[in-house]
């Protein structure tokens, strides 16, 4: 057994969140967003034991080093984001438009080219028809 699992105050993830009434999933997202502080021993994770009793706190995640975004930021950001995808997708469709626009116009040709052999198939059709009625 390892020196973090011995010691009682480092949980794994699930002591921590039956302990605490947290999710598993929501203390691996904040694991991943380095909101809490967290040790990672043989692809295990382990939390720090809150130093209240579990009935008499809420859970207040240990913060790290980095500054949290604000709301603003956040929302900038998710702003930024859409509007590039948005341009993504313009750039997307206005090539698809200039593709079918570009196979419009073969089409239009080769309409116009058969409507040019078909008169004059019929021309000499009548030529033919004309020559054998005499």
């Amino acid at each position: 057994m390892n020196e973090v699992s011995m010691d009682s105050n480092w949980l794994s993830l699930s002591e921590y969140s039956s302990e605490y009434d947290i999710s598993v999933s929501t203390l691996r997202r904040r694991i991943k967003a380095n909101k809490i502080k967290y040790k990672l021993i043989h692809g295990k994770y382990f939390l720090p034991r809150q130093a209240q009793t579990p009935q008499s706190q809420t859970f207040t995640p240990v913060p790290t080093n980095k500054a949290p975004e604000s709301l603003a930021q956040k929302e900038d950001n998710t702003f930024v984001t859409a509007k590039s995808l948005l341009d993504e997708l313009k750039k997307a469709y206005m090539q698809s438009l200039q593709g079918k626009e570009e196979q419009i116009i073969q089409l239009k040709q080769q309409i116009s080219d058969l409507k040019t052999l078909v008169m004059y198939l019929e021309r000499e059709n009548d030529k033919h028809a004309s020559s054998s009625n005499n």
